[in-house]
């Protein structure tokens, strides 16, 4: 990825989850969509990603990871992301071919 040009990503869900970083992945892979809770309450945040074909859920340092919760409907381009207290979670992202 050579650039990231303004997209229209929403958060839909608690306050207190936040986009904390959406950067290009370290791979060159995709970019890095990191979100944050950041009250101690926890939630579920519903992330609508137009222009991306998938979103996978990965580690701070980028590797695939599992993430109990995560749902993404490729459909509707939007993914549910589980967040704990005070948690982040990382979602690898890929545009559509073209984008």
């Amino acid at each position: 990825v050579s650039e990231i040009r303004p997209i229209g990503v929403e958060v839909d869900g608690p306050g207190a989850i936040e986009m904390s970083a959406l950067k290009p992945a370290e791979d060159g892979d995709g970019v890095v969509l990191r979100l944050v809770e950041k009250h101690g309450a926890g939630g579920r945040a519903f992330v609508t990603l137009p222009g991306f074909a998938t979103a996978a859920s990965v580690d701070l340092v980028e590797r695939p990871a599992a993430l109990a919760g995560f749902e993404w409907d490729a459909g509707a381009r939007v993914a549910t992301v589980p967040l704990r207290p005070f948690g982040i979670v990382s979602l690898r992202l890929r545009a559509e071919a073209g984008a």
